[in-house]
């Protein structure tokens, strides 16, 4: 809170006609002791507010930018909204949101299976040797034994890229004399 404290003293002195703040503020706006929200509320505008303007509208599971139930990582969590895309116009400027997204980034991630097997060894021997071993493995035929045989599998997943969903916003800027 002191942060946004001193975030807050910068904008209110800036003498930009337009002034945009976007990043992850871990802050509810639904929460009743965390003042993040209350105090950049104050003086600036949410583009996601501005562009959805009925709460029920922004504030569901589906555009939860931590806890949403489309992220790999953290579907597991409360949906909550923590990301969050401020303005400010000066004077009789004025900034519209004309387009609020989260879009959900994603990459796909393989794991190797990698089943080594002892000419000697039971197949009882085999499954518990099994292995899981990251693509980024660094092993090269000559680091393997001479007397293993190999048998490789590969399993490709889409996972989130953070555990933050990114978001997006069109504003338009209207600069009045």
């Amino acid at each position: 809170e002191h942060q946004v404290g001193q975030l807050l003293k910068a904008i209110r002195s800036s003498e930009a006609d337009f002034v945009l703040l976007g990043g992850d503020f871990n802050s509810d706006p639904r929460s009743s002791h965390e003042t993040t929200y209350k105090q950049l509320k104050k003086d600036m505008s949410s583009s996601m507010e501005d562009f959805f303007k009925i709460i029920s509208e922004w504030l569901i599971p589906s555009r939860a930018t931590y806890g949403n139930p489309r992220n790999s990582y953290s579907s597991n969590y409360e949906p909550v909204l923590y990301d969050y895309i401020w303005h400010r116009a000066r004077g009789n400027n004025l900034i519209i949101t004309n387009i609020f997204d989260v879009p959900f980034l994603t990459t796909l991630k393989s794991t190797h299976t990698s089943i080594q097997v002892d000419e000697n060894s039971s197949t009882e021997d085999a499954e518990k040797s099994s292995k899981i071993v990251d693509e980024k493995s660094t092993n090269t035929d000559k680091e393997k034994s001479a007397n293993m045989e190999d048998d490789k599998s590969v399993t490709t997943r889409k996972v989130s890229l953070s555990d933050h969903e990114a978001i997006s916003a069109s504003l338009l800027l209207y600069k009045r004399k």
